[in-house]
C-alpha cells in the first residue's frame, strides 16, 4: 500500500473518530487523499506509462505522444485499469467495510451456430456446430 493509501486509512480513522455520526460514511478527507494515490494505480495500467517511461511535461513531444498514447487504451487495458482501481479501494477501504463487489459478468447468449461438414470423414450429411 502506498503512503498515500495509508494516509487515506488514517484519514478515515480519524472522521469517523471525531465525528460520531458519521459511521458508515466515507470522508471527504479519505477520499481525495485515496483520488491522489489511485492517479498513480490508473497510471501504471496507461499505455503512456508502459515500462515506467519517464515523462517531462515540459517537452511538446512527449506531450502529445502522451496524448495519443492515452487515447489509444485497448479493451484490455481498460479491463486492467478498472481491476486495477477496483483492488486499490478495495485493499484502502475494505478494512473500513467498504467494497467494490460487482456482479459477475453475464454469459453471451448464442443466437447463432457455424456448421462445417465433417473433415474427418468428409461426409457431406455429418456436420460439426459450434
Amino acid at each position: 500500500m502506498s503512503g498515500t493509501e495509508d494516509s487515506a486509512q488514517k484519514a478515515q480513522w480519524t472522521f469517523w473518530l471525531n465525528d460520531t455520526d458519521s459511521s458508515g460514511a466515507l470522508s471527504d478527507e479519505a477520499l481525495a487523499r485515496f483520488g491522489e494515490a489511485l492517479h498513480a494505480v490508473l497510471d501504471s495500467t496507461s499505455p503512456a506509462h508502459a515500462g515506467f517511461q519517464e515523462w517531462d511535461w515540459r517537452d511538446a513531444w512527449l506531450v502529445i505522444g502522451h496524448y495519443y498514447a492515452e487515447k489509444t487504451i485497448n479493451p484490455q487495458q481498460m479491463q486492467n485499469a478498472i481491476t486495477a482501481a477496483r483492488n486499490a479501494f478495495n485493499s484502502t477501504f475494505g478494512m473500513f467495510g467498504f467494497a467494490i463487489v460487482l456482479p459477475p459478468e453475464p454469459k453471451p447468449h448464442v443466437t447463432h451456430k457455424i456448421c462445417v461438414n465433417d473433415e474427418y470423414t468428409n461426409d457431406k450429411t455429418k456436420q460439426v456446430c459450434q
